[in-house]
C-alpha cells in the first residue's frame, strides 16, 4: 500500500500520467497480489496488470477494467482471478471528488478479498 499510484496506472488527471516511475519499477519488483494507493482521486478504480518479464507493465491501457460503478467487491464480481507472480491488482481507491463545495465523498470503497496461503 503506497499514498500515490504507480506510472501509468490509475494515476491519470487532466490527460496526464502523475504516478510515480520509481514506484512502478518497484512494484514491478515484488509483483503482489494486490497493490492499494490513492492520492489521484480521478483514477478510481481497480485493474488487473499484467507484468512481462522484464518487469514492465503489458500495455497498462489494456488492464483488464473491473466494473467499480457498480458492486465494488474483488474477486466477487467477476471471475478473474489474479495470476500470482504474473499479475497484479492495481486498486486506486480514493473516494473523494472535487465539487463546487470541495472534496467530498463520491467513489464507493472497495472490499478486497484474498485467499493467501497458509504457511
Amino acid at each position: 500500500m503506497t499514498h500515490a499510484p504507480p506510472y501509468s496506472i490509475l494515476d491519470q488527471a487532466d490527460n496526464q500520467n502523475l504516478g510515480c516511475p520509481n514506484l512502478l519499477r518497484a512494484v514491478s519488483r515484488v509483483k503482489p497480489l494486490v497493490h492499494c494507493f490513492g492520492h489521484i482521486h480521478e483514477g478510481h478504480g481497480a485493474n488487473i496488470v499484467t507484468w512481462m518479464p522484464d518487469g514492465s507493465v503489458k500495455d497498462p491501457s489494456s488492464a483488464t477494467p473491473l466494473e467499480t460503478e457498480q458492486i465494488n467487491e474483488y474477486p466477487y464480481t467477476n471471475g478473474w482471478p489474479i495470476k500470482s507472480g504474473k499479475q497484479t491488482l492495481m486498486v486506486n481507491a480514493a473516494i473523494m471528488m472535487n465539487t463546487a463545495k470541495g472534496m467530498r465523498p463520491h467513489y464507493t470503497p472497495f472490499i478486497v478479498a484474498l485467499d493467501l496461503p497458509r504457511r
